[in-house]
């Protein structure tokens, strides 16, 4: 859930809503806090939202977190984070502006309908009920 509140976090910046800088700088204290070996899969999630909007001022920070292996390296790993650093920012912040996956939801239903839980699942006939009898 807190990786969904920073994937949340991002789709504000593209969408002018948030400051990069402000939200870049929000990602650095968390990954600060955080950067212990015991939130491995939270920190990956930091990175990867710090990468979704270019990880230039957060670099360092980024390495930092890596050398104390305290990020899942299986979600983000660091060859992920240089080649996004030789992207240029403009480049990263559209291709995430353009992601569908950082768009807002504006058909909740055409959004969650595939979902196994809303399948509707046959009703039994009395047929059917008395087979297993």
């Amino acid at each position: 859930m807190r990786g969904q509140g920073l994937h949340a976090l991002v789709i504000l910046v593209l969408h002018g809503k948030l400051s990069r800088e402000w939200t870049i700088n929000y990602f650095r204290e968390l990954l600060a806090e955080k950067s212990s070996d015991e939130y491995p899969t939270f920190n990956a999630h930091i990175i990867s939202s710090i990468a979704d909007l270019h990880p230039q001022e957060a670099y360092e920070d980024i390495i930092c977190a890596y050398e104390k292996r305290a990020v899942d390296s299986m979600m983000i790993d660091l060859d992920d984070i240089n080649r996004i650093m030789n992207t240029s920012k403009d480049a990263v912040i559209e291709k995430s502006r353009n992601n569908h996956h950082f768009q807002y939801i504006e058909d909740t239903i055409r959004e969650m309908e595939w979902w196994a839980c809303f399948e509707q699942k046959p009703k039994k006939t009395c047929s059917q009920a008395s087979r297993f009898k």
